[in-house]
Protein backbone atom coordinates (compact mmCIF):
# COMPACT_ATOMS: atom_id res chain seq x y z
CA UNK A 1 0.00 0.00 0.00
CA UNK A 2 3.15 2.85 0.50
CA UNK A 3 4.40 1.95 -2.65
CA UNK A 4 0.97 3.14 -4.14
CA UNK A 5 1.21 5.67 -1.71
CA UNK A 6 4.91 6.92 -3.06
CA UNK A 7 3.73 6.68 -6.57
CA UNK A 8 0.55 8.80 -6.43
CA UNK A 9 2.60 11.62 -4.60
CA UNK A 10 5.52 11.04 -7.60
CA UNK A 11 2.95 11.74 -10.00
CA UNK A 12 1.36 14.80 -8.25
CA UNK A 13 4.60 15.98 -8.83
CA UNK A 14 5.36 15.55 -12.39
CA UNK A 15 3.88 18.64 -13.12
CA UNK A 16 7.26 19.55 -12.40
CA UNK A 17 8.61 18.58 -15.65
CA UNK A 18 6.28 21.30 -17.72
CA UNK A 19 8.75 23.74 -17.22
CA UNK A 20 10.73 23.77 -20.41
CA UNK A 21 13.19 26.01 -21.79
CA UNK A 22 13.03 27.39 -25.24
CA UNK A 23 17.01 25.80 -26.84
CA UNK A 24 17.48 27.04 -30.49
CA UNK A 25 14.21 25.76 -32.37
CA UNK A 26 13.36 23.22 -29.08
CA UNK A 27 11.96 23.06 -25.59
CA UNK A 28 13.66 21.30 -23.35
CA UNK A 29 13.66 20.47 -19.21
CA UNK A 30 15.56 22.38 -17.29
CA UNK A 31 18.43 20.90 -15.13
CA UNK A 32 16.56 22.57 -11.93
CA UNK A 33 13.56 20.78 -12.65
CA UNK A 34 14.80 17.35 -13.49
CA UNK A 35 17.10 18.45 -9.93
CA UNK A 36 13.42 19.39 -8.30
CA UNK A 37 12.01 16.06 -9.63
CA UNK A 38 14.66 13.94 -8.42
CA UNK A 39 14.95 15.55 -5.05
CA UNK A 40 11.34 14.37 -4.87
CA UNK A 41 11.47 10.66 -6.03
CA UNK A 42 15.00 10.31 -3.86
CA UNK A 43 14.57 11.99 -0.76
CA UNK A 44 17.61 13.90 -1.63
CA UNK A 45 18.22 17.85 -2.29
CA UNK A 46 20.74 17.78 -5.22
CA UNK A 47 22.29 20.90 -6.08
CA UNK A 48 23.75 22.57 -9.24
CA UNK A 49 27.34 21.75 -8.11
CA UNK A 50 26.00 17.88 -7.90
CA UNK A 51 24.48 17.66 -11.21
CA UNK A 52 27.40 15.58 -12.51
CA UNK A 53 27.03 13.32 -9.42
CA UNK A 54 25.96 9.60 -9.51
CA UNK A 55 22.57 9.39 -8.70
CA UNK A 56 22.86 6.20 -7.99
CA UNK A 57 25.04 6.77 -4.57
CA UNK A 58 22.09 9.17 -3.26
CA UNK A 59 19.30 6.26 -3.54
CA UNK A 60 18.36 6.40 -7.33
CA UNK A 61 17.18 2.81 -7.58
CA UNK A 62 15.74 0.81 -10.64
CA UNK A 63 12.22 1.15 -9.39
CA UNK A 64 12.87 5.24 -8.69
CA UNK A 65 14.38 5.08 -12.50
CA UNK A 66 11.48 3.41 -13.88
CA UNK A 67 9.06 5.28 -12.01
CA UNK A 68 10.96 8.71 -13.48
CA UNK A 69 11.08 7.45 -17.14
CA UNK A 70 7.08 6.82 -16.90
CA UNK A 71 6.50 10.27 -15.54
CA UNK A 72 8.78 12.02 -18.26
CA UNK A 73 7.52 9.55 -21.30
CA UNK A 74 3.92 10.54 -19.97
CA UNK A 75 4.67 14.10 -19.41
CA UNK A 76 5.85 14.87 -22.48
CA UNK A 77 3.57 12.29 -24.79
CA UNK A 78 7.38 10.62 -25.85
CA UNK A 79 8.96 7.55 -26.40
CA UNK A 80 12.46 6.91 -25.10
CA UNK A 81 13.56 4.23 -26.94
CA UNK A 82 15.64 1.25 -25.61
CA UNK A 83 18.88 2.30 -26.41
CA UNK A 84 18.53 5.24 -24.41
CA UNK A 85 17.27 2.93 -21.18
CA UNK A 86 20.72 2.44 -19.61
CA UNK A 87 21.63 3.31 -16.20
CA UNK A 88 24.91 4.72 -17.62
CA UNK A 89 22.37 7.59 -19.32
CA UNK A 90 20.59 8.20 -15.98
CA UNK A 91 23.65 8.77 -13.73
CA UNK A 92 23.57 12.01 -13.03
CA UNK A 93 21.66 15.09 -13.88
CA UNK A 94 23.67 16.12 -16.59
CA UNK A 95 23.24 12.50 -18.00
CA UNK A 96 19.46 12.75 -17.66
CA UNK A 97 19.57 16.31 -19.82
CA UNK A 98 21.34 15.14 -22.56
CA UNK A 99 19.72 12.12 -22.75
CA UNK A 100 15.44 12.88 -22.20
CA UNK A 101 16.30 16.28 -24.09
CA UNK A 102 16.49 14.04 -27.47
CA UNK A 103 12.99 13.42 -27.26
CA UNK A 104 11.07 16.88 -26.13
CA UNK A 105 10.59 18.62 -29.29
Amino acid sequence: MQSRKKISQIHRIGNLLHEVKKSGDRYMIKKEVISKLLNRIIGVEINENEYNESLYEKGFSSLLFIQFIVLVEEDYNIEILDDDLQYEKFESVDKIYETVNKYVK
